[in-house]
């Protein structure tokens, strides 16, 4: 397994960060589409995937992470006498990391397919499908509508459902109703600032990402104190400067101007701003492509307009709040306008 950070004169291994690396490895090939770096990390990759393959029971979830191995998860505060681990995870399977493992297979096969290797992405998608099988078998609760920490265990997070969603294990409608009961279940372990990246995929992927604008007032509350970086977690408050509470620099630019890659390196960018509750918003995001820079605005007759520039090479699809596409090649000064409900 890989270690959690290196070089280090104290090895730390965290299995669920391994996860985390084969999911920085499939973000590396959207933005750059380098299949030569993929090629040369895939036997890492198989190997991790294997690793947790192997600790599968008989019950087909995971079964219990070595002793002398850190199963952390996100610092949450009904987390804090394990460090981050989930105690719901002392007396079954986390089953928030075979949630992962799940979303992990997934994307693995997505790599495999982009070397040519359809058998092995097969074989990582119906894995993949078996655990989610698993899960939804042994731990989703019908009656609270909620996944569990645990099979059988009266022990629930946001990060369950989150992951729930991103691995596939519910989508549609479905999804949509699970991540509202998400946030407005007040009994659930809440994610800290690293996990509410995932808990804003989570909301994209359900079609729900307007109710990531009322999540805002943590980042708020650290301006507020005079901070100029974002902190670790409000846990420990161990760092005042950590790239785990940096989500707003992500939202910024892929999602309230919109600009993120939907085919290997760039081929094709897609600019669909999500403007929430703000009327403005403009920037410059850097892409393999070249600088792709956004303005746009609400008038007062609730008319969204953008403005769009970007290299010539540069493949756009641009989607406007009222869900209309306009696929186009790069240039400067594209304009589109629509109405806003």
């Amino acid at each position: 397994m890989l270690q959690s950070r290196y070089p280090s004169m104290l090895p730390q291994v965290i299995p669920g960060f391994s996860l985390h690396w084969i999911m920085m490895v499939h973000d590396h090939y959207l933005y750059f589409g380098d299949p030569s770096l993929v090629r040369t990390y895939m036997p890492t990759i198989d190997g991790v995937l294997e690793w947790f393959n192997q600790r599968l029971d008989a019950g087909g979830l995971l079964g219990p992470m070595p002793s002398n191995y850190w199963s952390y998860v996100d610092w949450v505060e009904e987390w804090r006498e394990l460090r981050g681990v989930p105690t719901a995870s002392r007396q079954g399977s986390n089953i928030i990391y075979n949630l992962m493992y799940a979303a992990s297979l997934k994307l693995a096969a997505e790599l495999q397919d982009a070397l040519g290797r359809k058998d092995g992405g097969d074989e990582y998608r119906s894995r993949a499908e078996d655990l989610i099988r698993t899960v939804n078998r042994t731990s989703y609760s019908a009656t609270l509508g909620l996944y569990q920490d645990a099979p059988g265990i009266e022990a629930y997070s946001q990060h369950a459902q989150i992951w729930a969603v991103l691995a596939g294990a519910v989508q549609g409608e479905a999804a949509k109703q699970l991540m509202a009961r998400t946030l407005e279940n007040r009994q659930l372990a809440k994610v800290s600032y690293a996990m509410s990246f995932f808990l804003f995929r989570a909301l994209e992927r359900a079609d729900a990402y307007e109710r990531s604008f009322e999540l805002w007032d943590i980042w708020r509350d650290l301006a507020a104190l005079g901070l100029t970086s974002w902190v670790e977690d409000p846990v420990s408050q161990r760092s005042d400067c950590h790239a785990w509470g940096a989500v707003p620099l992500y939202e910024f630019s892929a999602r309230i101007l919109g600009v993120a890659p939907i085919a290997p390196g760039c081929a094709t960018i897609r600019i669909a701003p999500q403007p929430g509750y703000l009327t403005r918003a403009s920037g410059d995001v850097a892409t393999p492509k070249g600088i792709v820079s956004v303005a746009w605005e609400i008038g007062e007759q609730r008319q969204f307009e953008i403005t769009v520039s970007a290299p010539v090479e540069a493949r756009l699809e641009i989607v406007l709040p009222d869900r209309s596409v306009h696929v186009r090649q790069g240039g400067d000064g594209i304009r589109f306008s629509c109405p806003l409900r």
